[in-house]
C-alpha cells in the first residue's frame, strides 16, 4: 500500500468514526478495503487461520460477561504491547493491541449505558 492509498484509507475510516459508526462496521469496512488492495486477509483483525462461520471474538464475547469481556481485551493489549519488540513483526503486534482496545472501549461504553 502507498502512502497515499493508506492516507486515504485512514481519512475513510476517521470520517465513518465521525458519522458514529460502529467498531463491528469500521472493521468490515477496514477489512473489505484491505482485501481490495491485498487480495487477502487482514492478519491483525481476522486472521485466514481463524475462519470460520463465525468470529472468534464474537464467540468469546457471547460466552463473557461484559465486564469479563473488557478484561480479556485489557489483558490481550498488555499481552501484545508487552512482547511487540520480541517477534518478527512489532507494528502488527501494536495494530492487535490497538484493536484489542477498542473493542475493550467499546464493550465498556456499552457497560455504562
Amino acid at each position: 500500500m502507498t502512502d497515499h492509498e493508506f492516507r486515504e484509507t485512514v481519512s475513510i475510516m476517521l470520517q465513518n468514526i465521525t458519522e458514529g459508526q460502529t467498531m463491528e462496521r469500521l472493521e468490515e469496512q477496514w477489512n473489505k478495503e484491505m482485501e481490495k488492495r491485498f487480495g487477502k486477509s487482514d492478519q491483525v483483525k481476522h486472521p485466514a487461520h481463524y475462519g470460520g462461520e463465525i468470529e472468534t471474538i464474537d464467540y468469546i464475547k457471547d460466552k463473557l460477561t461484559g465486564d469479563q469481556f473488557v478484561g480479556y481485551c485489557i489483558g490481550n493489549v498488555i499481552k501484545y504491547v508487552s512482547r511487540y519488540q520480541k517477534k518478527g513483526e512489532p507494528t502488527q503486534d501494536l495494530e492487535k493491541a490497538a484493536v484489542y482496545l477498542g473493542w475493550a472501549v467499546e464493550a465498556q461504553r456499552k457497560l455504562e449505558e
